[in-house]
C-alpha cells in the first residue's frame, strides 16, 4: 500500500450552493461557488465572484467555515491528493484571476462562472466527463432542485 502523503486521496472539491434560490418563491439565484477543502476539515477555500455593488462582479477567493447559516447544500465533485490539490488550485486561481472570466452583470451570474470553472477543470481530467453540462443545467434553478439532482446522480 502507497502511504505517501502526496498520492493519498485527502482534498476534496464541491460545489457549496447557499440561499434558497426558488423563483418561484420570489427569490433571486442562489449563489454558488467552488470550494477546496481537505476532507474532516472545519474551513475550505472558497473560489467565487460576487457583486458587492450591484454594478459588477468581482473574484473574491477566500477561506471560510465549511458550515454556514446560509448554505443549502454542496455538491462533490471529485477527491483528490495533495499533489493533485495543488495542481487544482492553481487552475481555479488562474481562471478566477482572468477578469475575461468574469461574466458581465446582468449578462451572467456566479452560476455561470461556476458553470465555465466545471467546464475548465474538466477539460483539465480534473473532474469527470459531463460535469460541465450537468452545472449548466443547475443554472437558477432552485437549491433543492440541485440537491435533488446532485442526489440522483451519485
Amino acid at each position: 500500500m502507497d502511504t505517501n502523503a502526496s498520492t493519498l486521496l485527502a482534498y476534496d472539491i464541491s460545489v457549496n450552493v447557499y440561499g434558497r434560490g426558488d423563483a418561484a418563491l420570489g427569490d433571486g439565484p442562489s449563489h454558488m461557488g467552488i470550494a477546496i477543502y481537505e476532507l474532516g476539515s472545519s474551513t475550505c477555500e472558497m473560489y467565487h465572484i460576487r457583486n458587492p455593488k450591484d454594478t459588477d462582479f468581482i473574484y473574491d477567493p477566500r477561506p471560510q467555515p465549511m458550515e454556514d447559516p446560509v448554505l443549502r447544500g454542496r455538491c462533490e465533485l471529485a477527491i483528490f491528493s495533495s499533489q493533485q490539490k495543488e495542481l487544482v488550485t492553481r487552475a481555479v486561481s488562474k481562471f478566477g484571476g482572468d477578469a475575461s472570466n468574469i461574466p458581465e452583470y446582468g449578462v451572467g451570474n456566479c452560476q455561470n462562472w461556476v458553470e465555465n470553472v466545471i467546464m475548465m477543470l474538466e477539460r483539465g481530467g480534473f473532474v469527470g466527463r459531463g460535469e460541465g453540462a450537468f452545472w449548466h443545467g443547475m443554472i437558477n434553478k432552485s437549491a433543492d432542485f440541485m440537491r435533488d439532482r446532485c442526489i440522483a446522480s451519485g
